[in-house]
């Protein structure tokens, strides 16, 4: 097998307590992270928040769709939260670093198992290119989560 690695980078406003808590909070802050272009369906089987946890979604990515089983584990609690899949292909950390003026420098990083040879290679480039994309698409979407204004609840009668 060869190693492909993947990652996206941004700095998000938001103070990194809020940034980690968000992410290892997999019943609801960690669904908001997701395009649910790409992953839907998350599925909460063990935990739920931080390490322990144990969840699957469906997962599309350059036109495949599967079902992927991770393992949530924290090797830096407040620092590092990472997901491994039970099948051994992937890996994915979220790093999260306080950044000047108070906000979140977050990193996704994945290493990606693929075929060796120019199979691997070639897959490996694909699957770098798209994660690459849909990262970039989360880590805007976690900054939206972040800075949105709070709704205020409708009274009760009242349709929206």
């Amino acid at each position: 097998m060869t190693e492909t690695r993947i990652m996206a980078e941004a700095l998000i406003p938001a103070p990194p307590t809020t940034v980690y808590t968000m992410l290892a909070d997999y019943h609801i802050g960690h669904v908001l992270a997701l395009p649910t272009r790409h992953f839907r369906d998350l599925v909460v089987e063990e935990g739920g928040q931080g390490a322990g946890t144990i969840f699957h979604m469906r997962s599309e990515v350059l036109g495949v769709t599967q079902t992927i089983r991770m393992r949530v584990s924290e090797p830096e609690p407040g620092h590092i939260l990472e997901e491994a899949a039970f099948d051994g292909q992937m890996v994915t950390r979220f790093i999260v670093d306080a950044a000047p003026s108070g906000i979140t420098h977050l990193t996704i990083l994945t290493r990606y198992q693929t075929a060796p040879g120019i199979r691997g290679w070639i897959e490996g480039r694909l699957i770098r290119n798209a994660l690459g994309r849909i990262y970039h698409t989360e880590l805007r979407q976690i900054a939206r989560v972040l800075t949105a204004p709070p709704t205020s609840p409708q009274p009760e009668g009242v349709d929206k």
